[in-house]
C-alpha cells in the first residue's frame, strides 16, 4: 500500500491536493476540497484499470461544476 500526494489545483479558497492511496489491483484518489472523492480505479485480470466515479480533473472544475459530485463534506458542513 502507498500514499501519494499531488497538486489538484487551485480554487477561490487557495491551493488543494490530491491523495492517492495504492493497494494491489485497487486506487483511490481523495481531495481536500470537501473531501472528495475523485477516482477510484479497479484493474482487471489482464491489466485494463477502469475508473469507476464521476467525477472532474481539477478543483476549479469542482467548484465552478456545482452538485458535489463526490464531496464527503458539503457547503453546509457544521452549519445544520
Amino acid at each position: 500500500m502507498g500514499i501519494t500526494v499531488s497538486d489538484f489545483g487551485s480554487c477561490s479558497k487557495g491551493d488543494t491536493k490530491l491523495y492517492t492511496l495504492k493497494a494491489g489491483r485497487y486506487s483511490v484518489s481523495v481531495s481536500d476540497f470537501g473531501a472528495t472523492l475523485v477516482s477510484f480505479t479497479i484493474s482487471d485480470d489482464k491489466g485494463k484499470t477502469t475508473d469507476v466515479v464521476l467525477g472532474h480533473d481539477n478543483a476549479a472544475e469542482y467548484e465552478a461544476g456545482g452538485g458535489h459530485l463526490g464531496a464527503v463534506v458539503g457547503r453546509h458542513a457544521n452549519r445544520i
